[in-house]
């Protein structure tokens, strides 16, 4: 079963060095956001909820915005794991084989999907609200950036490499399908693509302890 991208411009050797250089950095920042996030006193603040509560902030406003959190926390967990599974596979022991690796790509797509879903009604909540909780909206922008971006780069992914168990991601099948007919993206295409997700999701690590939804 063909589970690796395909194409060197997705995982090749180039910008390799580039992307865990950037990841490390990133690291280096969310210790230093949390530390400094762990020092600040629990008390009361009004605003919006913390993407990483860790006990601190205010909670979220309502049977709506509660359930939409939830949702958006547990499925960017979610996705977070299936990371990580994905970067043991391919560096310590290829285990995300045959009937695994469909169950891996569809659980992956849900979880994108109502990582969605969640942040388009938090997003249709806050505009419908007469008054706006007080805050910057970044972090709600950014996670819906990475999600979106991450569904579109697999999506890319797929259609370029064509594989038969595509119909596993329910939810991006009919757009790789039709995108496949029309050749998919190029190398270079497919590396930007790549970029724009990748970017974003190192964002995303470094500034978590600071951003709120």
């Amino acid at each position: 079963m063909l589970t690796q991208a395909g194409r060197p411009a997705f995982f090749g050797g180039g910008p390799a060095w580039l992307f865990y250089a950037l990841a490390g950095l990133a690291l280096l920042v969310f210790s230093l956001n949390l530390r400094a996030r762990l020092r600040r006193p629990p008390a009361a603040e009004p605003g919006r909820p913390w993407l990483l509560p860790l006990g601190q902030g205010p909670a979220a406003q309502g049977a709506w915005d509660v359930c939409c959190i939830v949702l958006a926390r547990v499925s960017l967990l979610v996705l977070l794991l299936g990371s990580l599974l994905w970067n043991l596979h391919r560096q310590a022991y290829p285990f995300l084989r045959g009937r695994t690796y469909q169950v891996y790509a569809f659980t992956l797509d849900l979880a994108g999907g109502l990582l969605l879903l969640a942040l388009l009604g938090l997003m249709v909540q806050r505009l419908l609200r007469r008054r706006r909780a007080a805050g910057s909206g970044l972090g709600l922008a950014l996670l819906f950036w990475v999600g979106l971006s991450g569904l579109f780069t697999e999506y890319a992914r797929l259609a370029a490499t064509r594989p038969d168990w595509a119909f596993c991601e329910f939810l991006g099948w009919l757009p790789v399908v039709l995108w496949s007919t029309w050749g998919g993206a190029s190398d270079q295409w497919l590396m930007i693509i790549w970029w724009m997700h990748a970017l974003p999701a190192l964002l995303l690590i470094a500034l978590a302890p600071r951003l709120r939804l």
